[in-house]
């Protein structure tokens, strides 16, 4: 049935996952056309545009989703990505911080945290959400883990 929103979000998850995020843009926004308050598909596109690289397009759908869902822990943390991406340290920062009001053990949002604390000269400030991050990330970020791990240590350990 071409009037399930859903169908299009298989589309465009296919899409994404072959390399195609303009295919999966349209299909996301098929998809929103039909059910526009679903914070879901609204994030979906907006993680087209994250892929895309156009991130102020991506921040303004990470918002509506966070709109439509306040406790969207992956639309706060993607935003957080694309300030990050656009150089905007603090504003990232702060966005992350923000995530783990939601989720305070996303950890995603742990590193990405930590790292960009780190940058900043932040070290044990860093430390405080990379190594919770060690903690719980080994399975699902095992390379994300070696490099909390240096540069935990090489801030004083955990």
């Amino acid at each position: 049935n071409r009037e399930d929103p859903q169908i299009f979000i298989f589309l465009g998850r296919s899409y994404l996952q072959n390399q195609q995020p303009q295919d999966a843009l349209q299909a996301f926004q098929q998809a929103s056309k039909m059910n526009p308050d679903d914070a879901q598909t609204v994030f979906l596109i907006g993680y087209s545009y994250f892929v895309l690289g156009n991130y102020s397009q991506a921040r303004d759908e990470f918002d509506k989703a966070l709109e439509l869902n306040p406790t969207y822990a992956d639309a706060s943390f993607n935003k957080a990505m694309t300030y990050l991406r656009e150089g905007r340290g603090d504003e990232a920062i702060a966005t992350f911080r923000s995530t783990l009001q939601i989720d305070p053990n996303h950890l995603q949002t742990l590193y990405n945290l930590g790292m960009e604390l780190n940058k900043q000269g932040q070290r044990a400030e860093a430390n405080r959400y990379l190594c919770p991050f060690i903690s719980n990330g080994n399975q699902r970020f095992p390379n994300e883990v070696k490099i909390a791990t240096q540069v935990t240590a090489a801030n004083g350990g955990c």
